[in-house]
């Protein structure tokens, strides 16, 4: 996939009241590449989404599960190391 020409590549000026969000949960998120191509496949399949990583500590992972069911644009969020086996 070429950024420079993809359409189903995140654009900032694209993101509104409307796009439904993605989290991508990790500790830390310096190694997160996924959240590109999630976007992308999304957008190209015509939804309006972004998928966001988000640093979340080990001791914040159960309140930041806990608070997802109130945000009403999030559709859900995935989680990477070293949150993989407490979920």
């Amino acid at each position: 996939m070429d950024p420079e020409t993809s359409e189903g590549l995140m654009d900032a000026r694209r993101i509104t009241g409307q796009t439904k969000i993605m989290l991508l949960m990790a500790d830390p998120v310096s190694h997160v590449v996924g959240t590109e191509a999630i976007t992308a496949h999304m957008r190209a399949a015509g939804h309006d989404f972004v998928c966001v990583p988000v640093h979340v500590g080990a001791r914040d992972l159960a309140t930041a599960l806990q608070a997802l069911s109130r945000f009403q644009n999030c559709l859900g969020s995935g989680v990477t190391i070293p949150h993989k086996i407490p979920v």
